[in-house]
């Protein structure tokens, strides 16, 4: 238990890193490449890993369609279109606002694992979300959010949202694949696919992959290093050994990591958050901690 709680915190930390990565990179570089630059790279060294482990025969032995459809909307939806959608998003309305809107799927996730899943929500799990629920509130309270060059408020809003509702989804999904294919399966197939999506997407719109990515510079390469191999390839797997032994419920609690880390490095990056956020953090943080200290109770 404690190895698949170090897993999904280490997760969050990197998710809670990305949207900073990606106002960092070159904006001139089209979103659906960095999408797919980002999974190509997190699927190559998984794939590497899978091979150099004997272990990538497991990538096709699939037990049922049900399975098959799983992985193509974890690829197809998680991980080509929310995650591009993410990316827009953050284009248009800044770092903050996107990683709090989109982390709208914690609530969403817990809806959806009781109605599919059918987990039961206890006192004590009900009391530890209604803390998280007035710190994540709290973490709202943003004044004087600027947009970047070019942005769209309204556009902002719908992408976060839509990629909000795929990834609680997700999270119901990959809760039943990883039952019976293991993390590393479930990892490869949602990056290689989300990858495929994006060039997809790429060649659609009438771009030379080969040439948007001859533009992109040894700085940003590391950037998209970092998000593919690292954050996708490594925190993905850490993800999906997490789902693994925790309910969904404990999953989502977790998933107010991520906006906290975006505000910490708000404040290295020059940004002030008011003291009802830092209040909001302090709650959010108790309020997981009191879920995985009452073993037995949630």
């Amino acid at each position: 238990m404690n190895t698949a709680l170090l897993s999904i915190l280490t997760h969050q930390l990197l998710i809670g890193i990305s949207p900073l990565i990606y106002k960092f990179l070159s904006p001139g570089i089209p979103s659906p490449v960095v999408v797919s630059v980002r999974w190509g790279l997190g699927a190559g060294v998984l794939l590497g890993w899978l091979i150099m482990t004997h272990a990538w025969q497991k990538l096709t032995k699939f037990q049922s369609m049900k399975q098959v459809a799983g992985l193509l909307f974890l690829g197809m939806f998680g991980a080509g279109l929310a995650t591009l959608w993410n990316v827009i998003a953050v284009r248009h309305i800044g770092v903050v606002l996107t990683t709090l809107l989109i982390n709208l799927e914690l609530p969403l996730g817990v809806l959806f694992g009781v109605l599919i899943l059918k987990e039961h929500l206890t006192k004590t799990y009900l009391q530890a979300a209604a803390i998280i629920l007035v710190g994540f509130l709290l973490l709202l309270a943003k004044n004087g959010i600027e947009l970047p060059p070019g942005g769209s408020f309204t556009l902002g809003i719908v992408y976060s949202l839509a990629a909000a509702v795929i990834w609680a989804g997700c999270t119901i999904v990959g809760k039943k694949l990883t039952a019976t294919l293991t993390p590393s399966v479930v990892t490869f197939w949602r990056l290689a696919l989300g990858c495929l999506m994006n060039v997809s997407i790429i060649v659609f719109n009438g771009y030379s992959f080969m040439t948007v990515t001859q533009s992109i510079t040894a700085v940003d390469w590391l950037y998209l290093f970092w998000l593919g191999v690292v954050t996708s390839g490594i925190g993905m797997v850490l993800y999906y050994k997490a789902l693994t032994n925790f309910a969904v419920k404990h999953i989502s609690l977790a998933f107010t990591i991520s906006p906290m880390v975006s505000v910490v490095l708000g404040v290295v990056t020059g940004e002030k958050p008011l003291l009802t956020q830092w209040m909001g953090i302090v709650l959010i943080l108790a309020g997981i901690g009191y879920v995985f200290t009452k073993k037995g109770h949630v």
